[in-house]
């Protein structure tokens, strides 16, 4: 489930990191002639891909018993299982999911960074 979900919010965030990117080249190479250094310009689009990536896991927590009911918890609830007990898994899942979506898109961000630029700062995507 967690690495599912990771994978999924790392396509997410890439693609959106570089689209953003590629869509405002004009405003980077504002940004970076004005002294900034690279970090300081991707900043903006970083927060922006890392919070497109988080939206559906947040959209999902949101939704939880109240249009649709995680297969797990059903099935611990048919199982015997107290409701309770089986609210509270399904609270710890979805907080351990959308932890590790947020971070492993943080870290798809840093890693790719370092290889999709250039020693002149230009994408070379």
């Amino acid at each position: 489930m967690l690495l599912g979900n990771s994978l999924n919010g790392n396509i997410i965030c890439i693609n959106n990191f570089y689209k953003a990117i590629k869509e405002n080249e004009k405003e980077y190479f504002y940004y970076l002639s004005l002294s900034g250094n690279k970090i300081e310009v991707l900043l903006v689009y970083f927060k922006e891909a890392i919070f497109s990536s988080v939206r559906p896991t947040i959209a999902s927590i949101e939704t939880i018993g109240l249009v649709a009911l995680p297969g797990m918890m059903t099935g611990q609830i048919l199982g015997g299982a107290v409701p309770l007990t089986s609210i509270k898994y399904q609270i710890a899942i979805m907080i351990a999911i959308f932890i590790t979506r947020y971070f492993s898109a943080l870290l798809s961000i840093l890693f790719t960074v370092f290889y999709a630029f250039d020693e002149y700062d230009v994408l070379t995507l």
